[in-house]
């Protein structure tokens, strides 16, 4: 019931204002039904630009042109800020010099320790030799003291070449580990300044095709994109749209959704030339609806239409437009002006001149009439006896 007193307190506002523009005769002819949705001109291509990949989640637009300025391929677009970036590039920078230095010590601290390694292998070889020389004496020339004492230095010094070679080894493979290491560090230090760099150098974007700049929609507000917002990586900041491919990008109301159909034609009028007439069909209605917070809590379905020809020289993408859609058209019906009906306990009554109320039932509606079903007493009643300008060859019927 409460959707229903909705829809009658609606209903009585379009009588009540229809009588502004509408007459006072009942008269029997065509009617048409249109549905008027609002929309906008759209680029079905474009070049985007869209916030490259930088060191933070977000950056700040530190320069655009002018919206609706005629760009040429090469020229720049979007520029971000790039103190941070600087920054961070410098930090990396001194980083990689000191990676560097270590680099150069490390090799300098292995030279001088490969050299003593060297030496203590050497050493312990020339001890080893003369160990081994002392030992070769026959038992019966030494004392057998003497004898197992020479055996027993040989074989010292046999261990103490061995230990140094080992440490030659094992400290030769550490040290030559350290230096791959340090290396990784300073390609990845290398890599690390490389990328950023070109981050440095992506934060201005240039143009690769010649059009006039369009700023997007900020992501979270209701208004455009501008000068000084921070925008999240990945979001698009303006576009230069591809006027060949113009189209129109209007919104549907749920209420009105099931009337409307691909193919069918559109009226379309610019709201900065209403005396522009342009033409066009539906060619797509999305599948789902959504919200349109400023225009309340209704939903609402996206529809695409194409136009028949392009005016280039006042068509502009964002312009807002109007579209009519004649959603049916009914022949040789009788209709009563808005203004002459009106609603009693949830009835329809039409209140001829002179004459008591007559009930009616409402078939249709559209901005200005009413159609009503036919009946004896509504045709002889209002159209033969209480409405003017009817014609004579109707009143013989």
């Amino acid at each position: 019931m409460a959707f229903r007193s909705v829809i009658y307190i609606v209903l009585s506002i379009i009588f009540f204002c229809s009588s502004l523009f509408s007459n006072n005769h009942v008269i029997k002819g065509d009617f048409v039904r249109e549905v008027i949705l609002t929309g906008s001109i759209h680029a079905n291509k474009a070049e985007y630009f869209i916030v490259p990949r930088n060191n933070t989640w977000r950056i700040q637009i530190k320069w655009m042109p002018e919206e609706g300025t005629e760009i040429k391929p090469g020229d720049p677009v979007v520029r971000f800020d790039t103190s941070n970036l600087v920054s961070e590039i410098e930090n990396i920078e001194m980083a990689l010099e000191v990676l560097e230095e270590e680099m150069d010590q490390k090799k300098f601290n292995n030279k001088h320790q490969k050299l003593e390694l060297d030496f203590r292998v050497k050493s312990a070889e020339i001890e080893y030799n003369k160990a081994e020389i002392d030992a070769s004496v026959p038992k019966g020339i030494l004392s057998l003291y003497e004898y197992d004492k020479k055996q027993m230095e040989l074989k010292k010094r046999e261990q103490e070449l061995k230990d140094a070679k080992t440490e030659k080894i094992a400290k030769t493979k550490s040290m030559k580990t350290e230096l791959e290491k340090k290396n990784i560090e300073i390609k990845q230090k290398r890599e690390e300044l490389e990328n950023y760099k070109k981050m440095l150098k992506g934060l201005t974007i240039y143009s690769k095709t010649a059009g006039a700049v369009i700023y997007a929609k900020h992501p979270w507000e209701d208004r455009k994109i501008q000068i000084g917002d921070e925008i999240f990586t990945s979001a698009t900041v303006a576009s230069i749209p591809d006027i060949s491919s113009l189209e129109i990008k209007a919104w549907a109301n749920e209420s009105v959704i099931k009337l409307l159909k691909s193919g069918q034609r559109v009226d379309i009028y610019l709201d900065a030339y209403p005396d522009k007439h342009l033409y066009g069909k539906i060619i797509d209605i999305s599948k789902s609806a959504g919200e349109k917070k400023q225009w309340g809590k209704s939903h609402y379905f996206m529809v695409i239409i194409s136009l028949d020809s392009l005016d280039l020289n006042v068509m502009k993408p964002g312009m807002s437009v109007k579209c009519e859609i004649k959603t049916f058209e009914l022949k040789n019906v009788l209709k009563v002006p808005l203004n002459m009906i009106f609603i009693n306990k949830n009835e329809f009554w039409v209140n001829p001149i002179n004459k008591d109320p007559i009930k009616i039932e409402p078939i249709k509606f559209n901005k200005f009439y009413c159609i009503v079903k036919q009946s004896k007493k509504i045709y002889n009643g209002l159209l033969l006896q209480d409405v003017k300008g009817i014609k004579k060859n109707e009143k013989k019927r």
